[in-house]
């Protein structure tokens, strides 16, 4: 934290104190560069970006209007964000132990294929198949009515002359669905703990007032219809506006 904030900080008032009073040359860049440096070597405070930052501020104009307000924004700032970021990233490391190589091999070396996705979403159990649900209502719902905004939107000024214009934006619905369709299945992994949770608070909400009528099965089953009734409602009402926005129920 002493090398990010001091050398940063250091760096960017030498390179606007050089700029503002001896101007922006290849000599004054050269020496507020080597003066931070030297700083950074007797206060024990190397960090190379803090002498990038000297030399943006000696070659950007836009940084130099700010003044010696450059060495708070996006200087000290932007100096506190890495500490902060490097702080979390160290206690995370130190919860959950990991190295670079782990990294690699999950992020490069083997990527799952989608049918490893799908097993790993079936086994989530009741909370990766709901969350899957309303990962599809949310794409669906969302494709749906961005085709309709783009149908009534086009200049469209009557209904027969939309009709031609559903089948090719229905089309491309489908097809970004299957785009997308690992993207929503990885939600969904992550999101079944989450989904499993809140199936089971209703759960045990509607056995509180049925008597324990409802198994946890039934409760995904009338969820999942909720939840795309709700898709099915959201997307009628945005139609209907912009279908009324169109003037298109005007004969």
């Amino acid at each position: 934290m002493w090398n990010v904030i001091v050398a940063t900080v250091f760096a960017s008032f030498v390179a606007i104190g050089f700029v503002k009073f001896f101007g922006a040359t290849i000599v004054t860049r050269a020496m507020a560069v080597a003066i931070s440096i030297a700083f950074m070597m007797w206060t024990g405070s190397i960090h190379p970006p803090g002498g990038a930052a000297c030399v943006i501020a000696m070659d950007m104009v836009k940084w130099q209007e700010l003044g010696f307000l450059y060495a708070v924004y996006p200087t000290v700032l932007g100096s506190a964000f890495i500490c902060a970021s490097g702080a979390m990233c160290s206690k995370v490391k130190k919860r959950w132990p990991f190295t670079t190589e782990d990294v690699k091999r999950k992020l490069f070396l083997k990527r799952p294929t989608g049918k490893e996705l799908i097993e790993t979403l079936k086994g989530c159990g009741s909370g990766g198949i709901f969350a899957y649900g309303i990962m599809n209502t949310l794409w669906y719902s969302f494709g749906i009515i961005a085709g309709m905004y783009a149908i009534t939107s086009g200049g469209a000024t009557s209904l027969a002359l939309i009709k031609p214009k559903l089948l090719p934006a229905l089309a491309a619905v489908w097809a970004g669905s299957q785009a997308t369709k690992l993207f929503r299945i990885s939600s969904s992994i992550a999101l079944a703990p989450v989904c499993d949770k809140i199936l089971d608070r209703v759960n045990r909400r509607l056995n509180e007032k049925a008597a324990g009528r409802f198994s946890k099965s039934q409760t995904l089953f009338w969820t999942c219809v909720a939840t795309v009734l709700l898709g099915c409602i959201f997307i009628a009402t945005c139609t209907l506006a912009f279908l009324a926005k169109a003037n298109l129920f005007i004969t």
